[in-house]
């Protein structure tokens, strides 16, 4: 058992935060729409959501756990976003480890927390002091640690943004449509310019206006 009583799979000390973690002019940074910080003196007043979840970690332990924070959600809307938006949160650990950021979405958005206690204490270091996301049904590594930064897309999945930064996939999967049917196929809607669907015209014969 580890500190306040939950097991940890990876420390601080192991993750080099411990001086940017502890560092008094820590902030959270909210990026979106309207952006705004978060500071250390404004934590304490703002945790006033509790829930209990488990840390189910993939080495194959779980342990459940009682934590009070801030809602995730909240966070969001304030910055311009809402239940249907996709949130990127990102650790101040390097980027070199590949759990130093996560997506979430749908249900464990607005289910989640940004923890500041853990079983009526103050965050350990090794659980993620300042703060920390929590949230249902989500594996350890996924519930970011020591947090720097959210990134709010409103109303977009990850698949989105996956292909506004690879347009270049679009563009392949319409030559391929294109070399497979044997036509000349045209794309009405992409992902990568922001539509919500990508929509491509086929036509039944070459030549065809339908």
């Amino acid at each position: 058992i580890g500190p306040q009583g939950v097991a940890v799979n990876r420390t601080a000390e192991q993750a080099q935060v411990l001086s940017s973690a502890m560092a008094p002019d820590w902030r959270l940074l909210v990026e979106g729409p309207q952006p705004y910080a978060i500071g250390l003196a404004d934590l304490e007043g703002l945790a006033a959501a509790e829930a209990r979840y488990p840390i189910t970690c993939v080495e194959g332990w779980s342990r459940q756990a009682s934590w009070r924070g801030l809602r995730l959600l909240d966070l969001v809307e304030r910055a311009g976003g809402n239940a249907d938006s996709s949130v990127r949160v990102v650790s101040l650990e390097s980027a070199g480890w590949p759990f130093s950021q996560s997506m979430i979405t749908g249900a464990q958005l607005e289910r989640a927390l940004l923890a500041t206690h853990l079983n009526g204490e103050r965050l350990n270091l090794d659980h993620g002091y300042p703060l920390r996301l929590i949230a249902p049904s989500r594996p350890g590594v996924l519930n970011t640690k020591w947090l720097a930064r959210i990134e709010v897309r409103r109303g977009e999945r990850p698949v989105q943004h996956a292909a506004r930064e690879f347009p270049q996939f679009c563009d392949a999967e319409t030559d391929a449509f294109s070399r497979l049917l044997g036509v000349h196929v045209q794309r009405l809607a992409t992902l990568a310019h922001g539509d919500h669907v990508c929509t491509t015209f086929v036509p039944t014969t070459e030549g065809s206006t339908r």
